[in-house]
């Protein structure tokens, strides 16, 4: 089970194996294609959902 959140009808939702369209290895990690209840579908990046990775401009530095 997870917790996801639908960004088309801005709802939380808690996505079980029959929640799922889809599941993809890819080199950015496991992608997913989950339903809410109301049937929009929300692509879920695991990878990131689980070790966030900061992007290179976004760290601050002092001077």
């Amino acid at each position: 089970m997870f917790d996801l959140h639908c960004r088309t009808c801005d709802q939380a939702f808690v996505a079980g194996p029959s929640s799922f369209a889809s599941l993809h290895h890819t080199t950015d990690g496991l992608i997913g294609y989950a339903r809410c209840p109301t049937g929009h579908v929300n692509v879920v990046n695991f990878h990131v959902r689980v070790h966030p990775v900061e992007a290179e401009g976004s760290r601050v530095t002092a001077a």
